[in-house]
Formats: C-alpha cells, structure tokens, sequence
C-alpha cells in the first residue's frame, strides 16, 4: 500500500512527459538539421535574372593568392552585390566578400577574394567551385543564390596546381640574392633550394618564369632537372637583367619579386610554384634596379 503523504506514480504522467520530452527534441533536431526552415526559404536559389558569375585572375594578382569574382549584369537595372562566396571543393576554406559592389545593367565588376591553399585533385576531377551571391535589384528584396562557376583563363586552376606539386615538395626556398658586375652591366643573380618529400612522386623542375621587373638571361631559366624523393636539394642559380626600367612600374610594383617556377610531379599535372622574396632580398633587387635603371643617374660605380 502507498504511504500516506507519498506522491502518486502515475504511468500516465510519465508517459506523457516523454512525450513532450521526445517532440522537444524532434523540434530541435529538426531546427539545427534545416538549411532555412520547412520550406527551405534560406536555401540558395538559382542566381538572379540576367546575371552570370566567372572565375578570373587580373594581371596584377598573378603571384599573389588575390582571385576575383566577376559579376555580370544583363538583366534589368542595378544590381546590389551585397556579399560573395566562392566555394571549392579542392580547397578547405570558403573564400568571403563584403560588399557593397554595385553592377549597373548591362556592366561587369570584379570582387577580389583570397583563395586558400588547394589539394591535389583525384582521378577525373576538375575545380568543383561555386560562386554563392547574396544580392538585391533597387527597390527588391535580398536574395541568395548559387551557381556553379568556371575558371575562364584557368588563373585558379594552375593555383591549385601549383599547391599541389609544391605539397610534394619538403624544401621550396629562395637562397643567396646578390649583384654581379657593376653600373648597366650588372646582372641579379636569384639561387632556388628545392627537395622533394620522402614517400612522394619525383618532381620535375621545369623553368623559372620571368616577372614584371625581372628576365632571366642566359638560359639559366631552363632547369630540367628532377628531384628524387628524399634526395638532398637542388641548389640552381638563375640570372636576370631588368624586364622594365620605367620608375612608375617599379615604383608601383606588388609582384615582381615573387619567382614562379613550373613544376611537374611524375604522374600529376604541371604547376607553378611561388617564391616570394622577403624584405632584405627585395631590398637588394631594388637597389640594383635603381643602379642598373639609372634612375638617380648615378651612372657607373
């Protein structure tokens, strides 16, 4: 018999409880799993009237990891771009623009993002990117939409490439930078240490390409040389003369002391590989440009 003054156990109550404990967590689960709600009113849809997205690089972002977006407008009126998203599924991050970028009707912009390191591609796939666009036309709502997005001149594509044959590599580095001759006969003189990666595919070096500020001379460009897996570093000097002398390139420039250097992993695509000089190489490279420009007219020394 139950003891006067003790609570009643009643297996309705319990039942009904797990009930409500059961919907509570059907509603929650349900929550964090929706990509916006029951009617998927948050999920991208396909992109605005009129409007197309592509991938490129502008010339003055080659050697950096800078890429763009661009944004084209056919349809009617202006187009208010108020974020970007470009999504790989080679690489790990998403890269992220804030906006706003206005896109007046029948107009392009370019939205400039950084793009994170890539992996090597698997058998058969190609750059598996995306462009997702938040955005609005005057007087309407803000919309979010997605599309598939191709690398028009493959500026993203050698990228990748490039990390992927540089992820094979154990040692990429720039050595000495020094001067040899003096006045308008002097040459700069770059040395590049390479080795590749125990347990990976030998790498070939290919050539080393010339910059806005910098031609190889010479032929000691061409390389040709492989690198064995877990083999001691290739140590290779390549040789400039100024590639332009006109003060306002040099003064302006933001890429000519990064070294791009074609690479080939055996049994994988070509890629360009980067090697950008820190401040003390860089300080040499434009001291001799102002020696070997005459840019003080300093004449020989």
């Amino acid at each position: 018999m139950r003891a006067p003054g003790a609570p009643v156990r009643s297996s309705h109550r319990r039942g009904a409880a797990a009930v409500v404990v059961a919907l509570g967590l059907g509603l929650s689960a349900a929550a964090c799993g929706s990509d916006g709600g029951a009617d998927g009113a948050d999920r991208p849809g396909p992109l605005p009237t009129g409007v197309t997205v592509f991938l490129d690089q502008a010339r003055q972002d080659q050697g950096s990891r800078r890429v763009q977006i661009q944004v084209r407008n056919a349809g009617p009126g202006l187009l208010t771009v108020d974020a970007a998203e470009l999504r790989s599924s080679r690489v790990r991050t998403v890269a992220r623009y804030r906006g706003p970028a206005l896109v007046a009707a029948g107009a392009a912009t370019n939205l400039t993002v950084p793009l994170g390191t890539g992996r090597c591609a698997r058998d058969g796939e190609g750059l598996g990117a995306r462009v997702v666009l938040t955005a609005h036309r005057e007087g309407g709502p803000v919309q979010r939409s997605q599309a598939p997005v191709r690398d028009r001149y493959d500026g993203v594509g050698r990228l990748l490439a490039g990390d992927c044959a540089r992820s094979h590599l154990r040692t990429a580095e720039l050595g000495r930078v020094a001067v040899s001759g003096r006045g308008t006969d002097a040459r700069l003189d770059v040395e590049l240490v390479l080795a590749a990666r125990a347990g990976g595919p030998p790498v070939r070096v290919d050539r080393v390409l010339g910059t806005t500020l910098l031609a190889p001379v010479g032929g000691s460009e061409r390389i040709g040389r492989t690198l064995a897996p877990g083999g001691p570093p290739l140590r290779a000097r390549v040789r400039f003369v100024p590639n332009r002398c006109d003060v306002h390139v040099v003064a302006e420039d933001r890429a000519g002391t990064i070294l791009l250097v074609r690479l080939t992993p055996a049994g994988g695509p070509a890629g360009t590989l980067q090697l950008r000089m820190d401040e003390p190489r860089g300080a040499v490279v434009f001291d001799w440009l102002a020696e070997r420009c005459r840019f003080a007219d300093t004449g020989d020394r």
